[in-house]
């Protein structure tokens, strides 16, 4: 995903987001599956019996026949799904030119070489598939997306990880610090290991993410 933002934003591409509604519910089941009626449903009695129709969330196969579903949807226009990434989706329309689609479950992301391929883009997937249009990427998968067109740059943060991270490793209550090297600091090969590995051993047990936390809030507590 990053390498097709980074290519975005080098060839200085449009990039906008979609946001599809109930997207696991579009696909059809493709076996027969009879499930226990959820507690507190009103409707039949102990002898009703109730079939899935569609791909439901939880299901082992929702995020398989969601993905063919969309892959059925943009194939017959044009597009090529890629053999590395299956979420994956690229084809060049003579008019508009160059049109990358990114899908993830019910988010995705266009990548249209003018404002004109990423409107045809939308209105293909509109035509199927209920949505919101997003507009410009602001923020895709949890990440937050900063553009800069000048510079034919995209700054990426990822806030909700981090705060995750934080959590995770018990620095709730560190000091945050803006700049872990003083300014002015040149990084240079010297040959040297980059940590001694009986003080990681010694000081976390053998955990290398204890000695992560305990080196970034300033030692053992």
């Amino acid at each position: 995903m990053r390498a097709v933002l980074t290519y975005a934003a080098a060839h200085d591409f449009e990039l906008y987001t979609i946001d599809i509604k109930t997207a696991y519910l579009n696909a059809p089941m493709d076996v027969d599956v009879y499930p226990y009626l959820p507690h507190g449903h009103s409707g039949g009695g102990l002898n009703t019996v109730v079939k899935l129709r569609s791909a439901l969330y939880c299901t082992k196969q929702a995020g398989r026949l969601s993905g063919e579903h969309l892959c059925g949807t943009l194939t017959p226009a044009g597009a090529k799904r890629s053999t590395t990434n299956p979420t994956l989706y690229s084809w060049y329309q003579p008019v508009h030119g160059l049109l990358s689609t990114l899908a993830h479950v019910d988010d995705l992301a266009i990548i249209g070489e003018t404002r004109a391929a990423v409107d045809a883009a939308k209105y293909l997937i509109f035509q199927r598939y209920k949505g919101r249009d997003m507009g410009q990427a602001k923020e895709f998968l949890g990440m937050r997306i900063f553009g800069d067109r000048g510079t034919l740059t995209l700054t990426i943060s990822c806030p909700g990880l981090m705060k995750e991270l934080v959590s995770n490793f018990g620095l709730s209550g560190a000091h945050p610090a803006m700049l872990l090297l003083t300014v002015g600091t040149a990084l240079r090969r010297s040959g040297e290991r980059p940590m001694d590995h009986h003080r990681v051993h010694s000081r976390s047990g053998g955990n290398p993410r204890g000695t992560l936390a305990q080196e970034t809030n300033g030692g053992p507590r």
